[in-house]
């Protein structure tokens, strides 16, 4: 044992003493650092883009205001004296409303607006001041002076009390009880309807739930509908109102497990550090191109007869040369998944470091850190790191040109990758076989299938029989070949 460890080690020695294992480390935390400094800049670039269209949305109202105006006076017939004649009431009407909106400042998150109260008070109130109320005069000073009393501190408590009287006197509504539930526990709890993260919060277990009740209305009445829908919204409601009970105004599990360089715009540390998982490819070819010429480079240097000049066997000095490069691979990751969290520390700072991912397991909320599972992502890749290094040693094996090795090993590894895309988006199902088809174990792990019927223990069961392969090539080839 102690001769395979000074094996092993003289290997490692041999490895860091290469300008180009010092260049490939140079090169590869330039891009740990770039890569989440582009994360940083899309997020901040994203943001003043947000912060611009503000006041445009705000512009939007003006521009409303200003046009209805316009139309309003050109539908106008004016007399001699100057008075009115004629107009167009209903585009009056719609600029009093929007001009109401502007001199108020009223915001789009304001819930009289959201509701649609704000358009029955202006609508009432031009009714009246321009005497085309007729015999509605009544409940439509009656309607304004309710409206009014909901524009008080504490006048959406009157509000959601009186839609509870409504509903409960009501009909048969599909989303009945999901409303009533909504009210009465916003009431309870005392949460305001606006813009915060607890009430936005509570409007989208609302609306899970007037989808949940919409699906079971349908199911019912016979229709097609997807159960793998229904138990998602079951899911997500049991999650929304985990969070509502323990304050939880942040659920990271989507930033965690969803999070992908182009598809999002604007990134937080959480979904920054899931989103350097990406990187793991780059270790990947690292370790390529040092398997790749690890064993070619002792031909194509003329060392290889001193080597097999010592006492150690063969196949234990092809076993230290794959153990080297395997431990070069995990060194990486590690420096990888650190310096990560580093970077993101700098950039998007440590105030979401606490924060808990939340999951649904068996029925149940389960709490669980964000940490250790993208650490298990890592902790599975080095099975994909596993099997590119045994790869690429059995390519190394079998030419002499160093660089002829490094070339052949990462056209394998690119164009079989390419080849299994193909495949699969033919829907040849052969693809599956394929080991690049199996090399993504923290997705398939999470449940997700490249193939249909594609579990975790599967690929697991073909990237071994590829690693047999591989390692029954490259020790017949080493032990068998002539120096």
């Amino acid at each position: 044992m102690h001769k395979f460890v000074k094996l092993v080690q003289n290997e490692v020695i041999k490895l860091m003493k290469k300008k180009g294992t010092l260049v490939m480390a140079v090169l590869f935390v330039a891009a740990v650092i770039g890569f989440t400094g582009l994360c940083k800049l899309m997020t901040v670039l994203n943001s003043n883009y947000n912060w611009q269209q503000e006041p445009f949305q705000w512009g939007e109202v003006a521009s409303n205001m200003e046009y209805y105006r316009e139309q309003y006076e050109k539908s106008v017939v004016e007399a001699e004296d100057g008075s009115i004649l004629s107009c167009d009431m209903e585009l009056k009407q719609e600029y009093e409303y929007w001009k109401f909106l502007a001199d108020k400042e009223i915001r789009y998150d304001d819930w009289l607006y959201t509701e649609g109260l704000y358009s029955e008070y202006c609508a009432d109130k031009f009714a009246l001041e321009n005497g085309i109320a007729g015999e509605l005069e009544e409940p439509y000073s009656a309607r304004i002076a309710q409206i009014e009393g909901y524009t008080t501190e504490h006048g959406w408590k009157l509000y959601y009390q009186e839609r509870m009287a409504e509903l409960l006197a009501g009909g048969e509504e599909t989303d009945r009880e999901a409303r009533l539930w909504f009210y009465q526990y916003a009431l309870e709890k005392d949460i305001a309807p606006g813009a915060d993260e607890i009430s936005t919060l509570l409007e989208s277990v609302l609306q899970n739930k007037v989808s949940l009740a919409e699906l079971a209305a349908k199911k019912e009445a016979g229709e097609r509908v997807s159960e793998e829908r229904i138990a998602g919204l079951k899911d997500e409601i049991t999650l929304g109102i985990y969070r509502l009970e323990n304050g939880i105004v942040r659920d990271i599990s989507s930033d965690v497990k969803d999070s992908s360089l182009f598809e999002t715009s604007t990134f937080n540390f959480w979904s920054a550090f899931s989103v350097c998982k990406t990187l793991i490819k780059i270790v990947g070819v690292m370790c390529i191109v040092i398997a790749g010429s690890i064993v070619a480079e002792e031909f194509s240097q003329g060392t290889y007869k001193f080597l097999l000049m010592s006492p150690a066997k063969r196949w234990k000095i092809l076993v230290a040369k794959f153990v080297t490069v395997l431990l070069f691979g995990i060194v990486m990751l590690a420096a990888l998944y650190l310096l990560s969290l580093l970077c993101c520390m700098i950039f998007f700072g440590t105030a979401e470091l606490t924060l808990p991912m939340l999951s649904i397991q068996n029925g149940a909320v389960v709490t669980s850190s964000p940490l250790v599972s993208i650490m298990g992502a890592y902790l599975l890749s080095t099975v994909e790191i596993l099997a590119m290094t045994m790869l690429a040693l059995a390519i190394s094996t079998l030419v002499k040109g160093n660089a002829l090795a490094i070339s052949v090993s990462l056209l394998v590894f690119f164009s079989g990758s390419l080849i299994e895309m193909i495949l699969r988006n033919f829907g040849v199902d052969f693809g599956r076989y394929l080991l690049f088809a199996n090399l993504d174990l923290p997705a398939l792990y999470a449940g997700t299938e490249i193939y249909a019927g594609q579990t975790f223990g599967f690929a697991v069961a073909v990237i071994l029989c590829h690693l047999v392969v591989f390692g029954w090539t490259a020790w017949d080839a080493f032990t068998r070949r002539e120096m």
